[in-house]
């Protein structure tokens, strides 16, 4: 039966098209999106940074961290705290939170 065509192959067919169309206005989507042209960098920075995310950070962890700040960002603030002292207690108190959140009695 050359050049029919089964019901269920054409619906196949179509939903395969259909897919493939729907893939590509989502990549057409992100590509509007403001943070796509630095995307690259983004994806970098997350590989040589690591993302800590929910996760309570160390001391050995943040000192790593911390030897990569310049001078600037090592700065005192008025009360004798440095950003990345503040942002790290910040962090850690917000991670904490997220376990405590989690853990359930049943």
């Amino acid at each position: 039966m050359d050049g029919e065509m089964y019901e269920n192959e054409l619906d196949t067919k179509e939903a395969d098209a259909i897919a493939k169309s729907e893939l590509q206005k989502l990549q057409d989507d992100r590509k509007t999106l403001p943070v796509y042209p630095y995307r690259e960098q983004l994806l970098e920075a997350i590989n040589n940074h690591q993302v800590y995310l929910e996760r309570i950070l160390r001391k050995p962890e943040i000192n790593a961290f911390s030897e990569e700040l310049k001078a600037h960002q090592k700065a005192l603030l008025p009360d004798n705290f440095t950003v990345l002292d503040r942002a790290m207690i910040e962090h850690n108190l917000l991670s904490a939170s997220k376990l405590y959140t989690n853990i359930s009695l049943y």
